[in-house]
C-alpha cells in the first residue's frame, strides 16, 4: 500500500561522491515530496573519460608526430557522463544509474564483479540488508510478472524455490539475477513516500568481458515496462505518482565542465502542469512530438517492432545550420526509429544518416577558420570519432561562444510541431586543452563530437544524452506526448503542487565538490590523473574499430537486429542478446 510516513532524506547524487550541504543549488539535493503526486530533486552525474587515441593533439596527429614531454597539457575528464540517483531500499542506500532504455532494476549483489570497484561501491547482500530483502518465490505471481521482461527464468534455480532469471544487454553484457522485493522510500522534509513490495533483481553472476558493472553497482530501468522504477511507483501509489515524467539533463561542452561534478539537472515525477521554465530560459523554443505507441506497434510477423517500450521517435530529415543561418541538408533514409535513452551518452545515427553527416561536418567546421582561430577537423576510422581542434583560443569557450561559432544540427522529427535544434554545446565535448602558452598557435581546445553510427544492418538508432542536454523533457505515457523545451540551464526549471509553494533557484553561486582522488583505467587506456568515471570499454564493430563508450550496453555495430541497446526484442518470452549460455543445462533449464 502507498503510504506517507516519517521524515527522512534521500538524495539524487553522483555515484562515488559524498555530497553534503547543497543549499546554494537550484534544486533540493534530496528527492523531495512537494505535496500531492509531485516529487522532485536535483540530478548529479560524473563526467566520462573521452577515448582519445594515445591522447595526442589532432594537429600533431595530422603531422604524424607525437606530443613530447615538453608540451604542457591539461587532460580534463569531461563529457556527458551518466545520471544517477541515490535510493533507499529497506533502509539500505543504493546508488543507481537511471536509464530510460531498460525496464528492470538491477543491484550488484554477492557474486557480482565490478570493474573499477572501490570501497564506496558495495556488493549488496540481501540477507544483511536492514531489514533483509524479501525473496520472490519461483511459483509466485510476482515471478510470473517479472519473467517476460527478462531473457527467461530458470526452472531449476541455484537457490531452491527462488525466482532466478537471465538478463542480456545488446553489447554483450549479461547477468544472472534473483528477484527480491523491498520497501522503496523517498523521504523529505514534508513527508516520507513509501513504495512497499518494490520489485528488483539482485545479480549474483555477471559478465566480465565486457563487465556488466563498471564503476557503479546498480542500474534502474525507467522505460515504459511495468517492471520499471517509474511504472512501479505509479502502480503502487494507485496513480498518485502520474505517468508524466520530467527530466532536464544539464551541462554541455562548456567551461562548467572543468570542475568536478556538481548539480547538473532535475527530475520531476507527476503534476505536469506545475512544471515551468523561468529566469533566463523563459520563452525558450518548445517542440511537441507524438511518440510511437511502442507497446503495441508490431512488425510484419506480429512481433513488437520497437523494444524497449519507451520514448521512440522517427527522423524525417536533418541538416547542418551555420551560425549565420546557412542550411546544408543531409540526405538519409525515410525509414528509421530512434530511442531517446538516458543510459547512452552519445547520439548513434542510422548508417546512411551518419554517412551524410560525415561528408559534410568537417568541411563545414574547417571553413570557420578566421584571423583569430585556426580550426582543424578529422574523422578517425580507428576509433569512430570526429575530433575538432581550435588553435589560438585564449580561454575555454563558454556555451554561448560554442553556439555562436559552430553549426547547429536541426532534427526534424516525425509528428512534431517544429525541428529540434541540437546546439554545439550539447554535442561538442571538451577533451583536452592548453591555454597557457604565450604563442597563440600553441594554445588549443580539443573537442570530440558525441555523434556516431549505430552501424549497418539496422534502422533503429539512439538519441542519447548528447541530444537531450539542456532540454526540459516531458513525456506522458498515456497520451504518447513528448515536449522538448530549450533551456539555458536546468537551474531555471521550477515546479510546485497545489499544497506546496513554487520551488525556484536560490540566489548565489552553486557549491562545487572535489573530485575523487583515485584514477581508474579502462582496458587498453593508460591511467591518467582524472577522477573515476562511468564507462564501458569501447565497443568493437565487425572490422575492429571502436566508438565512444556508452554507459548503457550499446547495440553491436554490425548486428542484424533492429533494436538498439539494453535487453533486446522479446521472442517467446526471452530476449535476444548474446548467444552465450549462462549456465550448463545439467544444472538448469529455462521455463
Amino acid at each position: 500500500m502507498f503510504s506517507i510516513l516519517n521524515l527522512g532524506a534521500i538524495m539524487l547524487t553522483t555515484i562515488l561522491l559524498q555530497l553534503k550541504d547543497n543549499s546554494a543549488d537550484a534544486h533540493p539535493e534530496a528527492l523531495t515530496h512537494f505535496g500531492g503526486g509531485l516529487v522532485a530533486g536535483g540530478l548529479y552525474h560524473l563526467k566520462k573519460e573521452t577515448p582519445l587515441s594515445s591522447r595526442k593533439r589532432l594537429y600533431h596527429r595530422l603531422k604524424s608526430r607525437h606530443l613530447t614531454t615538453s608540451i604542457s597539457e591539461t587532460t580534463a575528464a569531461l563529457g556527458l557522463g551518466q545520471y544517477a540517483a541515490q535510493l533507499i531500499l529497506n533502509g539500505d542506500t543504493v546508488h543507481a544509474v537511471v536509464d530510460t532504455g531498460s525496464g528492470v532494476s538491477q543491484l550488484a549483489c554477492t557474486g557480482s564483479q565490478i570493474q573499477g570497484a572501490s570501497s564506496s561501491l558495495v556488493i549488496y547482500d540481501p540477507a544483511t540488508a536492514t531489514p533483509p530483502f524479501t525473496l520472490v518465490p519461483q511459483d509466485s505471481t510476482t515471478c510470473t510478472t517479472l519473467c517476460p521482461h527478462t531473457n527467461g527464468c530458470y526452472s531449476n534455480p541455484v537457490v531452491a524455490g527462488a525466482c532466478e532469471y537471465l538478463y542480456q544487454y545488446g553489447g554483450g553484457n549479461d547477468l544472472e539475477g534473483r528477484a527480491y522485493t523491498a520497501n522503496l522510500t523517498f523521504p523529505s522534509t514534508i513527508s516520507n513516500l513509501s513504495f512497499p513490495n518494490y520489485l528488483f533483481g539482485c545479480s549474483f553472476k555477471t559478465s566480465t568481458n565486457p563487465y556488466m558493472y563498471t564503476n557503479y553497482n546498480a542500474l534502474f530501468g525507467m522505460d515504459w515496462e511495468s517492471t520499471s522504477m517509474w511504472n512501479q511507483m505509479t502502480a503502487i501509489s494507485k496513480g498518485t505518482i502520474s505517468d508524466t515524467l520530467h527530466l532536464c539533463l544539464g551541462d554541455g561542452g562548456d567551461k562548467a565542465n572543468t570542475t568536478a561534478a556538481s548539480q547538473s539537472g532535475v527530475i520531476v515525477f507527476g503534476n505536469s502542469n506545475s512544471v515551468t521554465v523561468t529566469g533566463a530560459s523563459a520563452g525558450g523554443k518548445v517542440v511537441n512530438v507524438t511518440m510511437y505507441d511502442s507497446h503495441n506497434l508490431l512488425d510484419s510477423n506480429g512481433k513488437p517492432l520497437l523494444f524497449p517500450p519507451s520514448m521512440w521517435v522517427s527522423l524525417n530529415s536533418f541538416s547542418l545550420v551555420s551560425s549565420t543561418g546557412e542550411v546544408t541538408a543531409l540526405s538519409m533514409s525515410s525509414s528509421n526509429y530512434y530511442l531517446m535513452d538516458t543510459g547512452t551518452s552519445e547520439i548513434l545515427l542510422v548508417q546512411d544518416a551518419f554517412d551524410s553527416l560525415n561528408k559534410a561536418f568537417c568541411p563545414a567546421v574547417t571553413a570557420l577558420t578566421n584571423s583569430t582561430y585556426n580550426i582543424l577537423c578529422k574523422f578517425f576510422k580507428s576509433n569512430g570519432l570526429f575530433e575538432v581542434e581550435v588553435q589560438g583560443a585564449a580561454d575555454i569557450f563558454t556555451k554561448t561562444q560554442l553556439n555562436d561559432l559552430f553549426p547547429t544540427l536541426s532534427f526534424n522529427l516525425a509528428n512534431s510541431t517544429s525541428p529540434v535544434s541540437l546546439r554545439p554545446s550539447a554535442y561538442m565535448i571538451l577533451a583536452q586543452y592548453d591555454i597557457q602558452k604565450s604563442a597563440s598557435s600553441s594554445r588549443y581546445l580539443l573537442y570530440i563530437i558525441a555523434i556516431n553510427t549505430i552501424g549497418a544492418g539496422t534502422n533503429q538508432g539512439i538519441l542519447g544524452n548528447a541530444f537531450m542536454t539542456d532540454l526540459l523533457i516531458q513525456q506522458t505515457q498515456s497520451t504518447l506526448q513528448l515536449s522538448l523545451t530549450e533551456v539555458l540551464t536546468c537551474d531555471d526549471v521550477s515546479y510546485a503542487s497545489n499544497s506546496s509553494r513554487q520551488h525556484a533557484a536560490p540566489s548565489g553561486n552553486k557549491k562545487q565538490y572535489p573530485a575523487p582522488s583515485s584514477a581508474v583505467s579502462r582496458p587498453g587506456v593508460r591511467s591518467s590523473p582524472i577522477p573515476p568515471v562511468i564507462v564501458e570499454p569501447p565497443s568493437q564493430n565487425n572490422n575492429g574499430t571502436s566508438r565512444i563508450s556508452t554507459t548503457s550496453p550499446p547495440m553491436p555495430k554490425k548486428s542484424k537486429k533492429k533494436h538498439p541497446p539494453h535487453a533486446a526484442k522479446k521472442v517467446n518470452n526471452k530476449k535476444k542478446g548474446s548467444s552465450k549460455k549462462p549456465r550448463s543445462k545439467s544444472k538448469h533449464t529455462k521455463q
